[in-house]
């Protein structure tokens, strides 16, 4: 609700803003063009001129000396802050940056150490800085890197004039997979360096000469981008007609891949679009100057927006959107109730002198009040009713209830409505009355915190709508509900809490675990090293004695990183997914340990008819299959081959791959509860370190998979993979499953 409240906004007529995008015309600006073709840029009363980008045309220069209004950048806009810059980061539209390190396999780029020595084409506007954070990380020096200028040529790296490029995760492996390459990618959040992407940004002197035009193109941008990810073939459809994009060969293939990928950057199943954290920025700026890019003093307070955004959120579960769903029906019923309700009262006024039907109105009148009123009380419904013309409203019991107030403790005035809402809420629930009596929303509903009478605040959601409007289409009379959401939104509130103190937990622990392998491995190879070295006969024998110790307790180290780096890589390596047969793995995998197999003559049975193969991590895969195998011949009965069955089959949610032998087998009642642990193992005269299933647990259940187990002792083992099931696709006659990964 708001009285007089003028608008600010930059008219049309007068003058447009223009946003400086950072690249060509591709889908990763979609949001911008939904806005602007949907006309949510024009229903805020702004006239938007969009520039496409190239690599002459820096946002941050564009924005700086004037010739656009917004850009469209990346977290680099911080190196620009700290000189001085007078930016301000409004919006991260993608949570996570779309920029990697391409390479081919023939090169063997799979990890930040397989660059060294390597040439690699790179572009500051293209990602790199961001890469120098995650080579500075992993300890690689940048001098141990040959850097090459973008020719921004793809043909580079596929003829091998280079090495490897940075890329963009949407655009370059679509282009490799069109050409029926294959290619290697890092991702520097897979490091532990997760940054913004696509920030939305202006100037400082923009905000402070049209605060309300910025907020409120803020906003349009990002119903822009809610419709374009709700539309995709949609606005691939309108991307392929813009400037230039045909003529780049861009096809809708390539755009509706691109799509993909940046919603997965964007997240919108997790937070809200445009969403900014300041930790985060803080630990980002950090980073930065860990490379020395910006100084450890900077604050980045004034880099940041700092207008407040109330959106109605949906709620917590699947189940509170349902009751919105029916709560919305029952508004209808109430409000045309009050409509009719009011109106009768009105009308019973003016006819006062005609007893009869006077009193006839009022029997309907009460019937109809009684039932309004239980219905109201009994969902806690509270109601207002204002009349803009006169500035007089109506606020029922149940409204003054919700905020402990008994019904004549309260007047019916408007300050009691805007009094207590609080302070930090009142503008943009101002803002939103003002454009709903204009007529520029046919609903308004907004979620604010009010006053209570002990003095605390409580969250309510409100929802109304114009009830009657004059021939120009301004609201003169608004009725409207309100419902207490304290209780949900609290816990919605804590529920994002405990979700970024997990992001961060798991983060650290990642990194803790990445920096104790990196950072001790090279003294213990230096003590390796030192051991060999040493004239072992020149020592007495008391000292001969000590040195064995040593010698045996460094070897034990340097073993418990390898197992550490073993179970790094296979927990939080990401593999390329690709249309992996059983057949074709087990029979690699026989291969490979094919004197094992012969040495202890081991039978090895399988059918692999019901599910032939599945979209998946073919080195995954191989590791599962490895370990089950070389456990069932470790674990076998003394002086018997071993035997075993390995087949797959296939359910409505499951591809599932058992691995049955007839060994020694394991008492589950003993060891059940730490049979996939780390370092167990269970029968000590068997070879092994006790890794093999903690890996294969990991790897199976960060797939979304599970893994289950059935032994008796001296009967034998069975192993069962349950593999997420995705989609089947059917060719040639022959039924292939696929996974989810």
């Amino acid at each position: 609700m708001c009285i007089g409240l003028q608008t600010n906004y930059l008219h049309a007529q007068d003058k447009f803003v223009t946003v400086q995008l950072k690249w060509l015309h591709r889908f990763e600006f979609a949001g911008y063009y939904a806005a602007e073709i949907k006309g949510f840029y024009k229903q805020k009363g702004i006239d938007v001129r969009l520039k496409q980008g190239d690599r002459f045309h820096d946002p941050a220069t564009e924005v700086l000396r004037n010739r656009a209004t917004f850009g469209v950048g990346d977290c680099d806009l911080l190196i620009n802050y700290e000189k001085g810059d007078p930016i301000v980061a409004m919006s991260a539209i993608f949570q996570h940056s779309p920029y990697i390190i391409l390479g081919t396999p023939n090169k063997n780029i799979y990890s930040p150490s397989d660059l060294i020595g390597k040439r690699i084409m790179t572009s500051d506007d293209y990602g790199w800085p961001q890469m120098k954070v995650m080579l500075y990380k992993e300890g690689i020096p940048l001098d141990s890197i040959t850097e090459v200028p973008q020719s921004w040529r793809l043909t580079d790296l596929i003829t091998n004039k280079v090495d490897a490029i940075t890329g963009n995760i949407g655009v370059e492996p679509f282009e490799m997979e069109k050409k029926g390459l294959d290619y290697t990618f890092i991702q520097p959040l897979a490091y532990g360096v997760d940054f913004y992407s696509d920030i939305l940004f202006t100037q400082r002197s923009v905000i402070a000469n049209n605060p309300t035009m910025v907020e409120n193109f803020r906003l349009a941008t990002i119903e822009g981008w809610n419709y374009a990810i709700s539309h995709v073939d949609e606005m691939a459809n309108y991307i392929l007609t813009l400037p230039g994009v045909a003529n780049r060969g861009v096809t809708r293939e390539a755009l509706l891949f691109e799509a993909e990928q940046m919603r997965r950057l964007m997240a919108p199943e997790l937070v809200e679009i445009g969403h900014m954290n300041e930790g985060r920025w803080q630990h980002i700026a950090d980073l930065y100057n860990s490379v020395k890019y910006t100084s450890r003093n900077v604050s980045i307070e004034a880099f940041l927006y700092s207008h407040e955004q109330n959106y109605i959120k949906e709620f917590v579960h699947k189940a509170v959107y349902i009751a919105i769903a029916i709560l919305l029906i029952i508004v209808g019923i109430v409000l045309y109730s009050l409509s009719l309700k009011r109106a009768v009262r009105n009308r019973t006024v003016q006819l006062q002198k005609e007893v009869e039907v006077s009193n006839d109105t009022r029997k309907k009148l009460m019937v109809s009040e009684e039932r309004l009123d239980l219905a109201t009380e009994g969902a806690g419904i509270g109601i207002w009713d204002w009349n803009v013309v006169d500035n007089t409203i109506y606020l029922s019991g149940i409204w003054k209830k919700m905020l402990g107030y008994t019904p004549d403790e309260l007047p019916n005035t408007i300050d009691t409505f805007f009094n207590f809402i609080h302070p930090d809420d009142k503008e943009e629930v101002l803002e939103k009355e003002a454009m709903h009596i204009q007529g520029k929303s046919d609903r308004l509903q907004f979620i604010c915190r009010m006053m209570t009478k002990p003095g605390v605040y409580k969250w309510v959601l409100s929802i109304s709508r114009a009830g009657i409007r004059n021939p120009q289409g301004r609201a003169t009379r608004i009725l409207g509900i309100q419902l207490d959401i304290d209780d949900i939104k609290k816990k919605e509130l804590e529920l994002n809490q405990l979700s970024q103190e997990l992001l961060v937990s798991n983060k650290e622990l990642k990194q803790f675990a990445y920096i104790t392998s990196h950072n001790l491995r090279s003294p213990v190879a230096n003590l390796l090293m030192l051991m060999q070295m040493f004239k072992k006969e020149e020592l007495k024998d008391k000292n001969k004695l000590l040195f064995d110790k040593t010698d045996l307790s460094i070897k034990q180290l340097n073993q418990t990183l390898d197992d550490l780096n073993e179970i790094l890589s296979a927990r939080f390596t990401a593999e390329k997914e690709e249309d992996v047969f059983f057949e074709t793995v087990l029979l690699e995998v026989e291969q490979s340990i094919s004197q094992e197999i012969y040495n202890s003559k081991t039978i090895i049975h399988y059918d692999f008819e019901q599910a032939e193969s599945i979209l998946y991590s073919k080195k995954t895969l191989q590791s599962i299959l490895l370990n089950l195998i070389t456990n069932a011949i470790k674990y076998a009965k003394p002086n018997v081959p071993p035997f075993m069955i390995i087949s797959t089959w296939q359910s409505k949610d499951w591809i599932t791959l058992t691995v049955k032998d007839e060994g020694i087998g394991i008492d589950l009642n003993k060891h059940g509860n730490k049979l996939f642990g780390l370092y167990q193992r269970f029968h000590l005269e068997a070879k092994g370190k006790g890794l093999g299933l903690y890996i294969i647990k990991n790897q199976v259940e960060a797939q979304n998979g599970n893994i289950q187990v059935e032994s008796k002792p001296g009967v034998g083992t069975t192993f069962t993979v349950n593999f997420a099931r995705k989609s089947v696709l059917h060719e040639g006659g022959v039924s292939k499953y696929f996974v989810s990964g």
